[in-house]
């Protein structure tokens, strides 16, 4: 999957293996020879993490111990639930009705006792081969996201494709076309400057002109980058700046990523043909390119619209959507979201929890939850809690069954969420986020029927 031939370094081999040792000491198993270490090597209240061994130490607890700093990089303590509530505190903080409310909460338990975490595992446990894994994703880039995130930008396929050269670093320009021709290179835009990458995109006076005469006024020679991978990770993460008086146009990495990709083509096209060029033009050039692309995804989005999940997933952000019906099938209320998420479990367990906080607005006394997560709908059945990482959101959806037992959550097949699947890939299109009103929904819930 990442090149190469497959072959592993003993070394790093030899660290995963150690740190299965290590990982059982700093975890606080109980084992004979974890006691033993400890007393043998620690003094008093002594643990994994603060016991220094002495110069006539045997090579295996050396070894031992050259896992601490690797482990304490890679895991995280899951603080447990102690299990307590001091009732006598809710009068003074809160009236007495909630008070009341709040004191008759059953707290869930996450366990009595802290648990160390594996962060790079779903369900946080340990193993050799994610110890191997996470020892080695600094050289396959993995400790990154934005080599995954480059091919969730709402650009075209040949703009991600440029956006991956530069990250790799592999345009040919300046050093590299040294190293082949062997004659200096310049900058042929501005012929006064080096022929790299920072200066093409940021420092060229015929580029400063471009950033600075687009809706975005960006002061480019203020950029500076460590390495194209910063460069990179700021054209896509770089705070959303809208346009003045722009309603539907480009987002900022959109404009950012298509006007590198066209001051790379115009620079090539100086270099071969010699021809001259205006910043107005390139300008143009790459504001026509992203309109286009933005103006085919919405028809293709609006031709469509119903095959897009609920929730509809933007790279790093998802579109929830919560639909209220009654007993007699009649629409009540709806509203859609805009919430940040790592995975589609995690956007499918916020739409579960905007539905139990609409749900609670409306006072229902028994409501059923339908989603199209079979996970999610298992999950919630069993008192689970599948990945570690949303423990929080999964504990506030256990939380809330507890108090009601008219609440109940359920599986439906994908194709009959027609409704939610029409309404968030609408959410979606129009970035819409609020409650949404019967004449937005009524279109949807009519072809949805």
């Amino acid at each position: 999957m990442h090149g190469g031939l497959g072959i592993k370094k003993f070394s790093d081999l030899n660290m995963a293996l150690i740190s299965k040792l290590g990982w059982t000491l700093a975890s606080g198993e109980e084992k004979p020879w974890c006691s033993l270490f400890l007393a043998k090597y620690g003094q008093r209240n002594d643990s994994f993490w603060s016991v220094k061994l002495p110069e006539a130490a045997s090579e295996v607890a050396r070894g031992i111990l050259t896992s601490r700093d690797f482990i304490r990089g890679e895991s995280c303590w899951l603080i447990a639930n102690e299990g307590e509530l001091m009732i006598e505190s809710l009068a003074e903080w809160f009236n007495p009705r909630v008070g009341n409310q709040i004191g008759r909460v059953e707290l869930l338990s996450n366990g009595d006792k802290d648990n160390l975490i594996w962060r790079d595992s779903t369900d946080g446990s340990f193993s050799v081969r994610q110890a191997y894994l996470s020892l080695i994703k600094p050289r396959l880039g993995m400790c990154s996201n934005v080599w995954k995130e480059i091919w969730k930008v709402p650009v075209h396929e040949r703009v991600k494709l440029f956006l991956w050269k530069v990250c790799k670093d592999i345009l040919p320009c300046g050093s590299r076309l040294r190293t082949v021709f062997g004659n200096d290179s310049h900058c042929v835009l501005c012929s006064d400057g080096e022929d790299s990458i920072p200066h093409l995109f940021f420092h060229c006076q015929f580029v400063r002109a471009c950033w600075f005469s687009s809706p975005f006024g960006i002061r480019s020679e203020r950029l500076v980058f460590g390495n194209m991978l910063e460069l990179v990770n700021w054209i896509i993460h770089s705070p959303p700046i809208a346009p003045p008086c722009s309603s539907g146009g480009p987002s900022f990495p959109q404009f950012a990523a298509y006007l590198c990709y066209s001051l790379w083509n115009a620079r090539n096209k100086v270099f071969h043909s010699g021809s001259s060029l205006r910043p107005q033009d390139v300008l143009s050039n790459s504001l026509k390119l992203v309109n286009d692309f933005i103006a085919s995804k919405l028809r293709i989005s609006l031709e469509r619209l119903e095959v897009l999940d609920p929730p509809s997933v933007r790279g790093s952000w998802a579109f929830v959507v919560a639909v209220v019906f009654n007993k007699e099938g009649a629409f009540v209320e709806a509203l859609t979201a805009k919430v940040s998420v790592s995975s589609a479990l995690h956007a499918e367990s916020l739409a579960l929890c905007h539905a139990f906080s609409l749900s609670l607005k409306l006072n229902c006394k028994d409501a059923s939850f339908y989603t199209d997560c079979l996970q999610l709908a298992n999950t919630v059945r069993n008192f689970s809690i599948p990945v570690w990482n949303l423990s929080n959101i999964f504990l506030h959806l256990l939380s809330c069954l507890k108090i009601n037992s008219g609440l109940g959550v359920f599986w439906l097949p994908r194709d009959a969420d027609s409704v939610a699947h029409k309404l968030a890939a609408w959410a979606a299109v129009n970035n819409v986020s609020r409650v949404c009103t019967e004449g937005e929904v009524a279109p949807f819930v009519t072809t949805g029927c």
